[in-house]
């Protein structure tokens, strides 16, 4: 017989590239929001839809997102990077649902990626697999957030729209501070500054 507790999970995808304060913030605050049991992050293998080039190795973020866990609540899964998976695909939610079978798993993302949920050709697929956890980046669109919530619910998903406000920090800008050798401290945890200068990441001389 299996006695193993429900728990309830919450995950937040991103390339993290690196990871930063922004989105430990989100992370933290869902997981208070929710009253989750467990809060990971899961660094994709690829970066899908960004213009911008990863330069940290999967395996450099996944070390990455752990040292940035560690003064924390927080925790960090290499399952996507395991498993190779490309992009965003109903087989990266598949492997995270196969390894927490038993879990309520609730899939935190921005506003901006939720927007385009509809046109989701699995969409049906993941609902039965998830609840869906809605972080605003801008109070401009809780309506359009409210509306495709709507939507959704109409399709037995369950939708939590999250309005506390958020830390605007990008990874490409930590990036260009780093190739012009200007001050992160604010926007990245100590460990994962340590990391980066030590194994000299996105900059060509960093001293």
């Amino acid at each position: 017989m299996n006695n193993k507790k429900t728990q309830k999970l919450g995950f937040l995808l991103g390339t993290f590239d690196p990871i930063h304060n922004g989105h430990i913030h989100i992370l933290e605050m869902v997981r208070a929001y929710l009253q989750l049991d467990k809060a990971l992050l899961v660094p994709l293998y690829d970066a899908p839809h960004k213009d911008n080039t990863v330069i940290a190795t999967s395996d450099e973020r996944v070390e990455m997102c752990k040292l940035a866990c560690k003064s924390t609540a927080l925790e960090t899964s290499s399952l996507i990077v395991d498993h190779k998976i490309n992009g965003y695909s109903l087989d990266l939610i598949s492997v995270i649902k196969k390894q927490y079978p038993t879990d309520q798993l609730v899939y935190i993302l921005g506003s901006d990626v939720f927007s385009s949920i509809l046109k989701w050709s699995s969409l049906n697929d993941i609902i039965s697999m998830v609840e869906f956890c809605v972080v605003l980046r801008s109070h401009d669109v809780l309506n359009e957030m409210f509306v495709i919530k709507k939507e959704l619910e109409q399709r037995k998903a369950t939708v939590h729209i999250c309005e506390f406000p958020i830390k605007e920090i990008s990874s490409s800008y930590i990036k260009s501070n780093l190739t012009n050798h200007e001050n992160i401290k604010e926007l990245i945890p100590p460990e994962v500054e340590a990391y980066i200068k030590k194994h000299s990441l996105y900059q060509k001389h960093f001293k």
